[in-house]
């Protein structure tokens, strides 16, 4: 009995030491594994810190070279100067702007376009992994529109008021515009669509037009009454009136005026013109200022195709009083 006793109790102290060394072995693993979490979380931190700076402070993803092109007319240092104060310095004062990954496109191209009326696009292209093209695009100033209160805005080749300006600014000035003067009392805002671009063509190109078919100089100032109007009244360097109407082309108008001129008005009845009108095909009506006490004088003049072919036997036409 006492053996079976010292039997039960050696095999009490052998399960003990057993699982005692159980427990030892899993306390090791518990701290080997506590420091492998530990290493493991610190090589993870050390490689997102090298990540992290490689990618936003290393000088191989520092954008070193920054280009413009594409200004034409636009004064180049202001706008460089403009593109730079937006991606120069760093956000929240820590991460450089000047990065491949973060350079601001959008608001260096807003900049641009806020500040610069005429720009109408602007491109930004980036080249990995240190250079950045800006390609801006400049619209033609073509026109100025001038309501009747005297504000005028310059019209591109789209038919967009895109810049409110002075009538006597540097802009208008150096580029020669053609004025038009509008007498319709809507007031115009920028960006706004005036007409399409066909009757930009038309305005631009009247003067050059009516010059080569009837030798005629024409002002830089022409009147409607709308912009959607299709009447445009110009006027001679003589003093005297012309009215055109988009509708027709006006080349075959410009030649028949000329024949008109060189045949069947005299040179006297000439200095006294008020205005030809050429909104008729194959017709022109014109109006003679009376001499001091008489009575006005309109007439009509009909140029057929022939007189329009062969100038030297032009077709008098019909000629009646108003």
């Amino acid at each position: 009995m006492f053996s079976h006793s010292r039997k039960n109790k050696n095999r009490k102290e052998l399960e003990y030491n057993k699982m005692r060394s159980v427990s030892k072995k899993e306390e090791n693993f518990r701290w080997l594994r506590s420091v492998y979490r530990i290493f493991f979380y610190f090589l993870t931190a050390v490689f997102f810190a090298v990540a992290f700076y490689a990618i936003f402070f290393s000088p191989f993803l520092a954008i070193e070279q920054i280009s413009i092109t594409g200004t034409k007319k636009l004064d180049f240092s202001a706008v460089s100067e403009a593109a730079e104060s937006v991606y120069g310095g760093k956000y929240l004062g820590i991460l450089p702007k000047r990065n491949f990954l973060l350079f601001p496109k959008k608001a260096v191209a807003k900049k641009l376009t806020d500040d610069f009326k005429r720009i109408s696009k602007v491109e930004i292209e980036k080249h990995f992994p240190q250079r950045v093209t800006i390609t801006i695009s400049e619209r033609e100033s073509l026109l100025l529109w001038c309501d009747n209160s005297g504000e005028c805005f310059i019209v591109d080749e789209n038919g967009l008021a895109y810049q409110n300006v002075k009538p006597d600014s540097k802009e208008v000035l150096e580029n020669d515009l053609v004025r038009i003067v509008s007498q319709e009392d809507r007031k115009v805002f920028e960006e706004e669509k005036l007409f399409d671009g066909e009757k930009v063509k038309f305005l631009l190109n009247v003067r050059d037009v009516i010059r080569k078919g009837s030798s005629v100089e024409l002002t830089g100032e022409a009147r409607v009454k709308s912009r959607i109007a299709e009447e445009v009244v110009l006027k001679s360097s003589e003093g005297w009136e012309i009215y055109v109407s988009t509708a027709f082309p006006l080349e075959k108008s410009s030649k028949m005026l000329g024949l008109f001129l060189q045949k069947q008005l005299s040179p006297e009845d000439r200095s006294k013109l008020e205005y030809v009108d050429l909104r008729v095909e194959n017709r022109i009506y014109y109006k003679l200022n009376p001499p001091a006490g008489g009575e006005e004088e309109s007439k009509e003049g009909e140029e057929s195709k022939e007189a329009e072919e062969n100038q030297d036997k032009p077709d008098d036409g019909e000629k009646v009083d108003a």
